[in-house]
Order: C-alpha cells, then structure tokens, then sequence
C-alpha cells in the first residue's frame, strides 16, 4: 500500500480530530489516525527537508511542504 502525507491550510471536517497547541490548530482526518495506528504524531521541520510526521515506530514522511488547499 502506498499511503502520501500532505500538510495544508483547511478548515476541520466534524470527523477530523483537533488539537490546539498554543496559537497552532491541527486537524487530523479520521483515516489517517486509523493508519498510523498510534495517538503520538510528533510533527517537526528542519530548514533543508521541510516538515517530518514521525511516529514512536517510524518516519511517516519528510520533506512536505505546507501548501494551499485545493478547491
């Protein structure tokens, strides 16, 4: 299976979960929670590769930009 992260401005969906850390809102969509199979995303981003999704298990994904939502 080949599953690919993004990062994007939104608005959450009523299924989406969300989190508020200080001024940042996250919303996470429901599928993508079931496939990480984990409740700890640690989510960073290094100046050379853009943003990382890492979970205790492993690297999700690396080098996403953040982008504009698609209409």
């Amino acid at each position: 299976m080949n599953v690919e992260y993004a990062l994007w401005w939104d608005e959450a969906n009523p299924t989406d979960q969300v989190i508020k850390i200080g001024e940042v809102t996250l919303a996470i969509d429901s599928q993508t929670i079931e496939h990480m199979d984990t409740d700890k995303l640690t989510i960073d981003h290094r100046p050379q590769q853009g943003f990382r999704l890492v979970t205790p298990a492993q690297i999700l994904a690396y080098g996403i930009q953040l982008k504009d939502r698609w209409v």
